[in-house]
């Protein structure tokens, strides 16, 4: 089996990690790194646009896509339980806003949507 060059990248398997930390902060604030996290990675999406920033990444900040993905707009929501900033309320009007995923990626995007 051959190596995938884009492991080290930001990409699906990335996405929900947001999520993990935000509900683990929700629930026991034991962690104040899980705040920081938050507010950087809504930071990070703020800069690119909330209504249109890619779902891959390389880890130096430069897009490999051009999709703006429903289920990192869902898990971008979620850090909003854990976020400091005022910015969280961007992101959850954003997935608001978006339709139910359908399509291409409708089955990972729909679950993390939910």
């Amino acid at each position: 089996m051959r190596w995938n060059p884009h492991a080290v990248d930001f990409s699906f398997d990335s996405w929900r990690t947001q999520s993990n930390w935000s509900v683990d902060w929700s629930w026991w604030a034991k962690d104040k790194r899980e705040r920081a996290l938050s507010d950087r990675t809504q930071a990070f999406f703020a800069s690119q646009g909330i209504e249109s920033y890619a779902d891959q990444f390389t880890l130096d900040g430069k897009p490999i896509s051009n999709r703006h993905s429903p289920g990192l707009m869902a898990t971008s929501a979620v850090a909003s339980l854990a976020a400091n900033r005022p910015i969280g309320k961007a992101f959850v009007d954003e997935l608001w806003k978006a339709p139910i995923p359908s399509g291409h990626g409708r089955y990972y995007d729909g679950m993390l949507y939910l």
